[in-house]
Protein backbone atom coordinates (compact mmCIF):
# COMPACT_ATOMS: atom_id res chain seq x y z
CA UNK A 1 0.00 0.00 0.00
CA UNK A 2 2.44 2.47 0.51
CA UNK A 3 4.30 2.12 -3.38
CA UNK A 4 5.91 5.06 -3.99
CA UNK A 5 5.43 5.30 -7.60
CA UNK A 6 1.85 4.49 -7.40
CA UNK A 7 -0.34 7.54 -8.84
CA UNK A 8 -3.75 7.99 -7.44
CA UNK A 9 -6.78 8.38 -9.62
CA UNK A 10 -9.12 9.20 -7.21
CA UNK A 11 -6.62 12.46 -6.56
CA UNK A 12 -6.24 13.25 -9.79
CA UNK A 13 -10.13 13.42 -10.21
CA UNK A 14 -10.48 15.61 -6.92
CA UNK A 15 -7.53 18.15 -7.91
CA UNK A 16 -9.75 18.34 -11.64
CA UNK A 17 -12.64 19.45 -9.40
CA UNK A 18 -10.81 22.13 -7.72
CA UNK A 19 -8.94 23.29 -10.74
CA UNK A 20 -12.35 23.71 -12.66
CA UNK A 21 -13.90 25.69 -9.52
CA UNK A 22 -11.16 28.08 -9.49
CA UNK A 23 -11.22 28.77 -13.05
CA UNK A 24 -15.47 29.21 -12.44
CA UNK A 25 -14.34 31.19 -9.52
CA UNK A 26 -12.48 33.85 -11.60
CA UNK A 27 -15.71 33.58 -13.90
CA UNK A 28 -18.31 34.70 -11.39
CA UNK A 29 -15.91 35.70 -8.24
CA UNK A 30 -18.74 37.61 -6.51
CA UNK A 31 -20.55 34.40 -5.45
CA UNK A 32 -17.66 31.90 -5.79
CA UNK A 33 -15.49 34.19 -3.33
CA UNK A 34 -15.38 30.73 -1.69
CA UNK A 35 -13.64 29.03 -3.99
CA UNK A 36 -9.90 30.36 -2.89
CA UNK A 37 -9.59 28.54 -0.59
CA UNK A 38 -9.23 25.47 -2.92
CA UNK A 39 -5.98 27.16 -3.74
CA UNK A 40 -4.74 24.83 -0.55
CA UNK A 41 -5.79 21.27 -1.15
CA UNK A 42 -3.51 21.73 -4.32
CA UNK A 43 -0.69 23.00 -2.12
CA UNK A 44 -1.68 19.77 0.13
CA UNK A 45 -2.13 17.24 -2.83
CA UNK A 46 1.60 19.03 -4.36
CA UNK A 47 3.36 18.50 -0.96
CA UNK A 48 2.23 14.80 -0.10
CA UNK A 49 3.26 14.04 -4.15
CA UNK A 50 6.21 16.21 -4.40
CA UNK A 51 7.02 15.44 -0.85
CA UNK A 52 7.14 12.32 -1.22
CA UNK A 53 9.44 11.94 -4.02
CA UNK A 54 12.02 15.03 -2.16
CA UNK A 55 11.91 12.35 1.07
CA UNK A 56 13.24 9.52 -1.26
CA UNK A 57 15.29 11.16 -3.53
CA UNK A 58 16.96 13.95 -1.31
CA UNK A 59 19.68 12.43 0.87
CA UNK A 60 22.68 14.04 -0.68
CA UNK A 61 23.77 16.98 -1.96
CA UNK A 62 23.83 15.85 -5.76
CA UNK A 63 20.11 14.04 -5.03
CA UNK A 64 18.27 17.98 -3.95
CA UNK A 65 20.26 19.42 -7.27
CA UNK A 66 18.41 16.47 -9.20
CA UNK A 67 15.66 17.44 -7.32
CA UNK A 68 15.80 20.99 -8.42
CA UNK A 69 16.35 19.54 -11.88
CA UNK A 70 13.62 17.48 -12.02
CA UNK A 71 11.39 20.43 -10.93
CA UNK A 72 12.38 23.11 -13.78
CA UNK A 73 11.62 20.30 -16.29
CA UNK A 74 8.28 19.43 -14.67
CA UNK A 75 7.34 23.27 -14.96
CA UNK A 76 9.31 25.16 -17.11
CA UNK A 77 7.57 24.28 -20.84
CA UNK A 78 4.05 24.82 -19.47
CA UNK A 79 4.61 27.58 -17.49
CA UNK A 80 7.49 29.56 -19.51
CA UNK A 81 5.13 29.53 -22.51
CA UNK A 82 2.49 31.07 -20.79
CA UNK A 83 4.69 33.60 -18.90
CA UNK A 84 5.98 34.54 -22.31
CA UNK A 85 2.59 35.04 -24.12
CA UNK A 86 1.57 37.36 -21.27
CA UNK A 87 4.76 39.52 -21.65
CA UNK A 88 4.38 39.56 -25.31
CA UNK A 89 0.56 40.27 -25.14
CA UNK A 90 1.23 43.33 -22.83
CA UNK A 91 3.90 44.70 -25.47
CA UNK A 92 2.01 44.21 -28.37
CA UNK A 93 -1.30 45.71 -26.57
CA UNK A 94 1.02 48.83 -25.96
CA UNK A 95 2.15 49.28 -29.47
CA UNK A 96 -1.43 49.78 -30.48
CA UNK A 97 -2.84 51.48 -27.36
CA UNK A 98 -2.79 55.00 -26.83
CA UNK A 99 -2.94 54.51 -22.72
CA UNK A 100 -1.26 51.39 -21.97
CA UNK A 101 2.40 51.23 -21.30
CA UNK A 102 4.88 48.04 -21.60
CA UNK A 103 7.23 47.48 -18.64
CA UNK A 104 8.92 44.62 -18.88
CA UNK A 105 10.94 45.26 -15.99
CA UNK A 106 9.17 42.43 -13.65
CA UNK A 107 9.81 39.62 -16.34
CA UNK A 108 13.16 38.57 -14.05
CA UNK A 109 10.92 38.00 -10.79
CA UNK A 110 8.14 35.80 -12.67
CA UNK A 111 11.49 33.69 -14.24
CA UNK A 112 12.61 32.96 -10.74
CA UNK A 113 9.37 32.48 -8.88
CA UNK A 114 9.68 35.40 -6.83
CA UNK A 115 6.74 37.98 -7.93
CA UNK A 116 4.46 38.49 -4.82
CA UNK A 117 8.03 38.26 -2.32
CA UNK A 118 7.69 41.87 -2.07
CA UNK A 119 4.55 41.64 0.66
CA UNK A 120 6.25 39.83 2.81
CA UNK A 121 8.21 42.73 4.09
CA UNK A 122 5.97 45.51 2.72
CA UNK A 123 2.48 46.30 1.91
CA UNK A 124 2.24 47.07 -1.85
CA UNK A 125 4.35 46.67 -4.97
CA UNK A 126 8.01 48.54 -6.10
CA UNK A 127 6.83 47.25 -9.93
CA UNK A 128 3.96 47.36 -12.44
CA UNK A 129 1.41 44.41 -11.69
CA UNK A 130 0.32 42.27 -14.77
CA UNK A 131 -3.16 41.37 -13.95
CA UNK A 132 -2.84 38.06 -16.20
CA UNK A 133 -0.05 36.82 -14.41
CA UNK A 134 -1.84 37.42 -11.02
CA UNK A 135 -2.30 34.35 -10.53
CA UNK A 136 0.83 32.48 -10.59
CA UNK A 137 1.48 33.49 -7.11
CA UNK A 138 0.50 30.05 -6.18
CA UNK A 139 3.54 28.66 -8.39
CA UNK A 140 5.79 31.17 -7.08
CA UNK A 141 4.55 30.16 -3.36
CA UNK A 142 4.80 26.36 -4.50
CA UNK A 143 8.66 26.84 -5.44
CA UNK A 144 9.78 28.72 -2.80
CA UNK A 145 8.42 26.05 -0.62
CA UNK A 146 10.35 22.99 -2.51
CA UNK A 147 13.82 25.15 -1.74
CA UNK A 148 12.55 24.80 1.91
CA UNK A 149 11.93 21.31 2.10
CA UNK A 150 14.32 19.68 0.05
CA UNK A 151 16.91 21.81 2.19
CA UNK A 152 15.30 20.88 5.71
CA UNK A 153 15.32 17.50 5.16
CA UNK A 154 18.83 17.49 3.74
CA UNK A 155 19.81 19.07 6.44
CA UNK A 156 17.98 16.17 8.78
CA UNK A 157 19.45 13.85 6.67
CA UNK A 158 23.16 14.50 8.13
CA UNK A 159 21.92 15.32 11.88
CA UNK A 160 18.78 12.45 12.10
CA UNK A 161 16.02 11.97 9.58
CA UNK A 162 13.59 12.03 12.83
CA UNK A 163 13.89 15.61 13.07
CA UNK A 164 12.16 15.94 9.89
CA UNK A 165 8.44 15.42 11.37
CA UNK A 166 9.03 18.56 14.63
CA UNK A 167 10.44 20.89 11.45
CA UNK A 168 7.65 20.22 9.90
CA UNK A 169 5.34 20.88 12.71
CA UNK A 170 7.41 23.78 13.42
CA UNK A 171 5.91 25.10 9.98
CA UNK A 172 2.49 24.70 10.51
CA UNK A 173 2.20 26.55 13.71
CA UNK A 174 4.29 29.46 11.71
CA UNK A 175 2.11 29.59 8.84
CA UNK A 176 -0.86 30.08 11.17
CA UNK A 177 1.09 32.60 13.40
CA UNK A 178 2.07 34.64 10.80
CA UNK A 179 -1.30 34.60 8.98
CA UNK A 180 -3.24 35.84 12.30
CA UNK A 181 -0.75 38.01 12.40
CA UNK A 182 -0.88 40.35 9.46
CA UNK A 183 0.51 38.12 6.31
CA UNK A 184 -0.60 38.69 3.09
CA UNK A 185 -2.62 35.77 1.15
CA UNK A 186 -0.79 35.16 -2.08
CA UNK A 187 2.95 34.76 -0.01
CA UNK A 188 4.55 31.45 1.27
CA UNK A 189 3.87 32.07 5.37
CA UNK A 190 0.13 32.66 4.63
CA UNK A 191 -0.38 28.90 3.08
CA UNK A 192 2.93 27.61 4.52
CA UNK A 193 1.13 25.10 7.26
CA UNK A 194 -0.69 23.64 3.70
CA UNK A 195 2.43 22.76 2.57
CA UNK A 196 3.37 21.50 5.79
CA UNK A 197 0.58 19.33 6.01
CA UNK A 198 0.76 17.84 3.00
CA UNK A 199 4.54 17.28 3.81
CA UNK A 200 3.59 15.55 7.10
CA UNK A 201 1.10 13.12 5.30
CA UNK A 202 3.79 12.09 2.71
CA UNK A 203 6.16 11.71 5.68
CA UNK A 204 4.06 9.32 7.59
CA UNK A 205 2.03 7.77 4.47
CA UNK A 206 4.01 4.48 4.92
CA UNK A 207 2.82 3.92 8.74
CA UNK A 208 -1.05 5.00 7.67
CA UNK A 209 -0.68 3.02 5.24
CA UNK A 210 -0.25 0.17 6.81
CA UNK A 211 -3.08 0.80 9.91
CA UNK A 212 -5.69 1.97 7.95
CA UNK A 213 -8.58 1.77 10.14
CA UNK A 214 -6.92 4.22 12.05
CA UNK A 215 -5.99 6.37 9.45
CA UNK A 216 -9.18 6.08 8.31
CA UNK A 217 -11.33 7.46 12.16
CA UNK A 218 -8.24 9.85 12.14
CA UNK A 219 -8.94 11.97 8.74
CA UNK A 220 -12.41 11.31 9.08
CA UNK A 221 -12.32 13.37 11.98
CA UNK A 222 -10.02 16.04 10.38
CA UNK A 223 -12.70 15.78 7.56
CA UNK A 224 -15.45 16.91 10.11
CA UNK A 225 -13.27 19.56 11.95
CA UNK A 226 -12.46 21.22 8.53
CA UNK A 227 -16.34 21.13 6.98
CA UNK A 228 -17.04 23.45 10.50
CA UNK A 229 -14.62 25.80 9.60
CA UNK A 230 -15.55 25.57 5.49
CA UNK A 231 -19.42 25.80 6.27
CA UNK A 232 -18.46 29.30 9.13
CA UNK A 233 -16.51 30.91 6.51
CA UNK A 234 -19.08 30.40 3.87
CA UNK A 235 -21.72 31.30 5.62
CA UNK A 236 -19.98 34.80 6.93
CA UNK A 237 -18.92 35.09 3.37
CA UNK A 238 -22.73 35.15 2.70
CA UNK A 239 -23.89 37.26 5.17
CA UNK A 240 -21.37 39.82 4.11
CA UNK A 241 -23.00 39.41 0.26
CA UNK A 242 -26.58 39.79 1.26
CA UNK A 243 -26.21 42.32 3.42
CA UNK A 244 -24.63 45.00 0.82
CA UNK A 245 -21.14 44.65 2.05
CA UNK A 246 -19.05 46.92 0.00
CA UNK A 247 -16.36 46.60 -1.58
CA UNK A 248 -17.38 43.14 -2.68
CA UNK A 249 -15.19 40.47 -2.87
CA UNK A 250 -13.97 41.72 0.70
CA UNK A 251 -9.94 41.09 1.02
CA UNK A 252 -9.00 37.43 1.12
CA UNK A 253 -7.00 37.78 4.17
CA UNK A 254 -10.40 39.71 6.06
CA UNK A 255 -12.74 36.16 5.94
CA UNK A 256 -10.29 33.62 5.55
CA UNK A 257 -7.21 34.33 8.23
CA UNK A 258 -9.12 32.78 11.01
CA UNK A 259 -10.56 29.54 9.57
CA UNK A 260 -8.04 28.74 7.23
CA UNK A 261 -6.06 25.88 8.99
CA UNK A 262 -9.76 23.99 9.96
CA UNK A 263 -9.96 24.64 5.72
CA UNK A 264 -6.27 22.96 5.17
CA UNK A 265 -7.58 20.16 8.01
CA UNK A 266 -10.40 19.21 5.72
CA UNK A 267 -8.43 19.30 2.53
CA UNK A 268 -5.74 16.89 4.53
CA UNK A 269 -8.77 14.72 5.63
CA UNK A 270 -10.26 14.06 2.04
CA UNK A 271 -6.54 13.84 0.37
CA UNK A 272 -5.99 11.03 3.57
CA UNK A 273 -8.55 9.34 3.42
CA UNK A 274 -8.32 8.54 -0.45
CA UNK A 275 -4.58 7.96 0.01
CA UNK A 276 -4.89 5.19 2.78
CA UNK A 277 -8.06 3.58 1.30
CA UNK A 278 -6.71 3.45 -2.82
CA UNK A 279 -9.79 2.31 -4.86
CA UNK A 280 -11.96 1.96 -2.09
CA UNK A 281 -16.32 2.53 -2.78
CA UNK A 282 -15.79 5.19 -1.52
CA UNK A 283 -13.78 6.89 -4.16
CA UNK A 284 -15.46 5.54 -7.38
CA UNK A 285 -17.00 8.96 -7.87
CA UNK A 286 -13.40 10.87 -8.02
CA UNK A 287 -12.20 7.97 -10.50
CA UNK A 288 -14.81 8.96 -13.22
CA UNK A 289 -12.66 9.66 -16.68
CA UNK A 290 -13.77 12.68 -16.84
CA UNK A 291 -13.03 14.08 -13.76
CA UNK A 292 -9.56 12.20 -13.63
CA UNK A 293 -9.01 14.17 -17.14
CA UNK A 294 -9.53 17.56 -15.64
CA UNK A 295 -7.21 16.12 -13.09
CA UNK A 296 -4.54 15.64 -15.62
CA UNK A 297 -4.86 18.87 -17.41
CA UNK A 298 -4.89 20.24 -14.00
CA UNK A 299 -1.71 22.29 -14.36
CA UNK A 300 -1.97 24.06 -18.04
CA UNK A 301 -5.66 24.44 -17.28
CA UNK A 302 -4.79 26.93 -14.27
CA UNK A 303 -1.67 28.34 -16.23
CA UNK A 304 -4.11 29.44 -19.65
CA UNK A 305 -7.48 30.59 -17.43
CA UNK A 306 -6.82 33.62 -16.49
CA UNK A 307 -4.55 35.69 -19.38
CA UNK A 308 -7.86 34.04 -21.85
CA UNK A 309 -10.32 35.26 -19.55
CA UNK A 310 -9.17 38.91 -19.65
CA UNK A 311 -7.52 38.50 -22.84
CA UNK A 312 -11.79 37.60 -24.13
CA UNK A 313 -12.92 40.27 -21.36
CA UNK A 314 -10.93 43.12 -23.42
CA UNK A 315 -11.78 41.91 -27.22
CA UNK A 316 -15.56 41.53 -26.77
CA UNK A 317 -15.72 44.68 -24.59
CA UNK A 318 -13.96 46.37 -27.68
CA UNK A 319 -15.76 44.44 -30.66
CA UNK A 320 -18.94 44.91 -29.17
CA UNK A 321 -18.26 48.39 -27.68
CA UNK A 322 -20.04 47.35 -24.22
CA UNK A 323 -20.63 49.19 -20.98
CA UNK A 324 -17.69 48.07 -18.01
CA UNK A 325 -20.21 46.42 -15.56
CA UNK A 326 -19.97 43.49 -13.62
CA UNK A 327 -22.39 41.58 -15.28
CA UNK A 328 -21.09 42.16 -18.80
CA UNK A 329 -17.57 41.19 -17.38
CA UNK A 330 -18.88 37.74 -15.59
CA UNK A 331 -20.53 37.10 -19.30
CA UNK A 332 -17.36 37.81 -20.89
CA UNK A 333 -15.93 35.60 -19.12
CA UNK A 334 -18.22 32.69 -19.05
CA UNK A 335 -18.05 32.36 -23.05
CA UNK A 336 -14.65 32.37 -23.25
CA UNK A 337 -14.26 28.91 -20.81
CA UNK A 338 -14.79 26.63 -23.40
CA UNK A 339 -11.65 28.29 -25.58
CA UNK A 340 -9.95 27.96 -21.78
CA UNK A 341 -10.25 24.38 -21.59
CA UNK A 342 -9.36 23.73 -25.50
CA UNK A 343 -6.27 25.51 -24.62
CA UNK A 344 -5.73 23.62 -21.75
CA UNK A 345 -6.17 19.82 -23.60
CA UNK A 346 -3.66 21.20 -26.61
CA UNK A 347 -0.52 22.13 -24.18
CA UNK A 348 -1.76 18.98 -22.24
CA UNK A 349 -1.56 16.90 -24.62
CA UNK A 350 1.51 18.59 -26.96
CA UNK A 351 4.03 19.25 -23.91
CA UNK A 352 2.53 18.53 -20.10
CA UNK A 353 1.39 14.84 -20.96
CA UNK A 354 5.11 14.08 -22.30
CA UNK A 355 6.42 15.67 -19.13
CA UNK A 356 4.19 13.88 -16.76
CA UNK A 357 4.55 10.83 -18.22
CA UNK A 358 8.52 11.31 -17.94
CA UNK A 359 7.85 12.29 -14.41
CA UNK A 360 6.21 9.01 -13.15
CA UNK A 361 8.96 6.57 -14.75
CA UNK A 362 11.50 8.93 -12.88
CA UNK A 363 9.95 8.16 -9.35
CA UNK A 364 8.90 4.80 -10.41
CA UNK A 365 12.68 4.02 -11.10
CA UNK A 366 14.33 6.16 -7.94
CA UNK A 367 11.86 4.04 -5.91
CA UNK A 368 13.23 0.66 -7.45
CA UNK A 369 16.37 1.57 -6.36
CA UNK A 370 15.80 2.57 -2.63
CA UNK A 371 13.32 -0.37 -2.42
CA UNK A 372 14.73 -3.49 -2.27
CA UNK A 373 13.19 -6.84 -4.68
CA UNK A 374 10.72 -8.56 -2.03
CA UNK A 375 12.25 -12.05 -3.41
CA UNK A 376 16.01 -10.92 -2.56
Amino acid sequence: MGNKGQRFAELDGIRGVGATLVVLGHTRPDELFWAVTLMDIFFVFSAFMVGRLVLLKVHSFKGMLSFFQRRIERLWPVYMLVIVGIFAGDFLLAQISQTAKFDGSSFWRYITFSQFSELLFHDRFSYNYIYPAAHTWSLAVEEQFYILFPTIVLLCTYISRSLIFPALVSLVLLGIYTRMNGAFFSVLTFHIDAFACGGLLALCYPWLAERPVFSTKLFQWMVVFGLFGFCYYTTSGFVLYFSGYEPWPPPTEMLLRPWLFLIILLWTGIIGLVAVNPESERGRFWRKPGLVYLGLISYPLYMVHLPILVASEKLMFLVFDLEYTNINRNWSRAVSLPLVFLAAHILYVLIDKRVQQKGTGFIRKEAAKVEPDSQG
